[in-house]
């Protein structure tokens, strides 16, 4: 087991550092949706695209209601999709890497490992991972809010089964 002198991350620096990671999440996620609606949908262009966060909503916009809406619909629901797997290709691929660490926990200066110090299994890390972002999106995570400052080890809900902990690295970039 990890020795007394572990400096496990706090809650504060997790929440920082995940804020970055989903920036980035939902930039990559964001990108790669625009390019799939204007492949879906001939009639969605760039104006017509841009046409949606205009600020005078008296001038007509270039798609008919009906073709907007559906462009709209796809758009949106499919980014949650989306978001979803392209956070957990993100995750995993960070995670399990080399640096055990996403860009958001270089960033802070904190890794992930077991609670041996060592760096976690690939099957060890999805399955943590698929926990993270399901509860997530259930927001049963905001319970780790409460886990994370009152264990010992700083673990949340999705760390637990899988003996998993975030410890400092001191490398803060």
């Amino acid at each position: 087991m990890f020795a007394p002198k572990a400096n496990y991350a706090h809650l504060a620096t997790r929440i920082f550092a995940n804020v970055v990671d989903n920036i980035l999440i939902f930039l990559m996620t964001f990108f790669v949706m625009v390019i799939l609606t204007f492949s879906f949908f001939d009639n969605f262009t760039l104006p017509s695209f841009l046409g949606l966060f205009q600020v005078d909503l008296t001038s007509p916009l270039p798609l008919s209601d009906h073709e907007m809406d559906k462009g709209l619909v796809f758009f949106v629901i499919y980014m949650v999709i989306a978001y979803a797997f392209v956070s957990l290709i993100y995750f995993q691929i960070m995670l399990a890497g080399k640096r055990q660490a996403t860009y958001g926990m270089q960033l802070f200066g904190i890794k992930l490992t077991d609670q041996d110090g060592e760096k976690l299994s690939f099957d060890r890390v999805f399955g943590r991972n698929v926990l993270f972002i399901l509860f997530k999106y259930i927001y049963v995570g905001l319970a780790s809010a409460i886990t994370i400052p009152h264990l010992k080890r700083h673990q949340g809900l999705h760390d637990l089964p899988f003996g998993a902990v975030i410890v400092e690295t001191g490398e803060k970039k």
